[in-house]
């Protein structure tokens, strides 16, 4: 069973099918921030400054982010850590399978924030400190888990460049 679903992750239809829908989803983001003249506050640590720039946002753009939150920022971890872990496991060799489990530990992490931010963007200022854990866990998970995907890829066009 495990051997089956790393065969999948691995799979080319899987690796360009979470691509395309991590730039879907990216862009979706960037869209809808653009258009409704707010910043997200998924990177945000600091709980003074995320009260603060939810304070400062109009109602429609609090309940903006929320539904984006809600349902594009669901979807996001689970693909950004099918592609960052599938390209781990077939170009990282034995390192793969670590940054694998890096990039999964990144979902729940990544959800918990995206739960407390919508909270947060009703009034719910007492999840603060749950945001506050959440991001600092998330965001190094994810980047890493990112940054070895760069690498992944970079072995990838060498194979398949020079050799």
């Amino acid at each position: 069973m495990l051997a089956t679903f790393r065969a999948k992750l691995v799979s080319d239809r899987n690796l360009w099918l979470s691509f395309i829908l991590v730039a879907l989803l990216s862009a979706t983001f960037g869209i809808v921030m653009l258009l409704s003249g707010f910043t997200i506050i998924d990177e945000m640590q600091d709980a003074q400054k995320i009260r603060d720039h939810v304070e400062a946002m109009t109602e429609r753009q609090r309940m903006t982010h929320a539904w984006l939150t809600a349902t594009v920022d669901v979807l996001y971890p689970f693909v950004y850590a099918s592609l960052f872990a599938g390209l781990s496991l077939r170009f990282l060799g034995k390192a793969g399978p670590f940054f694998a489990i890096i990039a999964a530990l990144a979902i729940p992490a990544d959800l918990v924030e995206g739960f407390a931010q919508v909270i947060i963007l009703h009034g719910g200022f007492e999840v603060l400190p749950v945001k506050a854990v959440a991001t600092p866990i998330k965001l190094p998970l994810s980047g890493t888990a990112g940054a070895a995907s760069i690498v992944a890829l970079l072995i990838a066009a060498r194979r398949r460049f020079f050799s």
